[in-house]
């Protein structure tokens, strides 16, 4: 007491050492009297009432010490029982991971690596393992697929030399689309095939085409598609009455004629065939001129119309010389007189010199003969 210079906390300070003793036992005073006594000796509680107080603060003390060893009795078992059950749990989700080993001293833990592929397995659910074991499948077939040449090979394409296969193989010819086109019954060499493939010539267009042209080979498919003759412009051509020829409709593409060129033709009494459509295009015969030409009183024919084009004839040519007095002149007559550079001023010089109802053919005679 006379270190702590306070009988009240030296009381306290009896009563907290008495509750840390794991086995509390009654405490005697240094003159072997009761603890209780020295306490209220201390505290200067005298009488029934003091002594009544002492009690109720003895018996508190105890229960809370009883209560407090009870929980941590009750706590250690209960981390007790967790405890080894944590260690089961991780021992056993470790065991294909790592060992743990714990030297005697118990304060170093040595870890040592298991087998991660074992501890995988044994994690693995079913449905990852059997993704892994479809991968398996995938990437044993993808070492088992054959190379471009043995692809070609079962192609039908056999002793291909270095070039030919590095010129397929460049231009995307695979033995898939190899496949495709045998199976349409076309038999193409190398060079075909790749200049098939150079122009885009797929299977579904050569069903199409062949569904209008059953024979068609490679050579004319190719040319075809090189002009953009599609199976839609064939079809259309084709619903005009003009026959499907691959020649012709290249021709007729080249030259640009449409399907509405021929139907503004036919529209004004015409029905040319491919050739005579290519003729006329060539020439550069619109409708536009067969229009105005037919105004004149014209009834020219295809081959007039190109004739009469190729020497220049325009309608107003022809008005011209309706208007110089040869309203009833055909449309050979008007050639024959383009030709000999025979022109409305050519007449009207001829008149001036007193010759008079002149034919053509004999203002022809006198053109050629250099008289005027």
């Amino acid at each position: 007491m006379a270190v702590s210079g306070d009988a009240v906390n030296y009381a306290r300070a009896l009563t907290l050492m008495e509750e840390w003793r794991t086995a509390p036992s009654l405490a005697m005073a240094a003159n072997r009297g009761p603890l209780s006594e020295r306490v209220v000796r201390l505290l200067g509680l005298d009488g029934a009432a003091g002594r009544f107080r002492v009690a109720g603060m003895a018996v508190a003390v105890t229960c809370l010490a009883g209560a407090m060893l009870a929980g941590n009795a009750f706590l250690g078992v209960a981390e007790a029982a967790l405890g080894s059950k944590a260690s089961a749990n991780r021992e056993q989700a470790v065991s294909g991971l790592a060992v743990v080993e714990v030297q005697a001293s118990g304060s170093v833990i040595v870890v040592r690596p298991g087998d991660a592929r074992t501890a995988a397995k044994h994690f693995a659910s079913p449905e990852q393992a059997g993704k892994d074991k479809e991968k398996k499948q995938d990437d044993d077939q993808a070492g088992r697929k054959e190379s471009y040449l043995e692809g070609m090979e079962a192609a039908g394409f056999k002793n291909l030399t270095a070039d030919e296969l590095i010129a397929m193989k460049m231009q995307g010819v695979t033995p898939a689309y190899v496949k495709e086109i045998h199976d349409l019954g076309m038999k193409p060499t190398v060079d075909e095939l790749i200049g098939m493939r150079v122009q885009g010539i797929t299977p579904e267009y050569i069903r199409d085409m062949r569904s209008l042209a059953p024979k068609l080979g490679t050579d004319e498919l190719i040319g075809m598609k090189v002009q953009g003759i599609t199976p839609q412009y064939a079809n259309d051509m084709r619903g005009l009455g003009l026959a499907f020829d691959p020649e012709n409709l290249i021709g007729m593409k080249v030259q640009g004629i449409t399907p509405e060129y021929v139907k503004a033709m036919q529209a004004l009494g015409f029905k040319p065939d491919t050739e005579e459509l290519i003729g006329l295009k060539v020439q550069g015969i619109t409708p536009d001129y067969v229009k105005a030409m037919v105004a004149t009183g014209l009834k020219p024919d295809v081959d007039n119309l190109i004739g009469m084009k190729v020497q220049g004839i325009t309608p107003e040519y022809v008005k011209s010389m309706q208007d110089a007095g040869f309203k009833n002149v055909d449309v050979d007559e008007l050639i024959g007189a383009k030709v000999q550079g025979i022109t409305p001023e050519f007449i009207e010089k001829a008149r001036k010199h007193g010759f008079q109802n002149l034919t053509l053919d004999k203002l022809t005679a006198l053109k050629q003969a250099g008289v005027l």
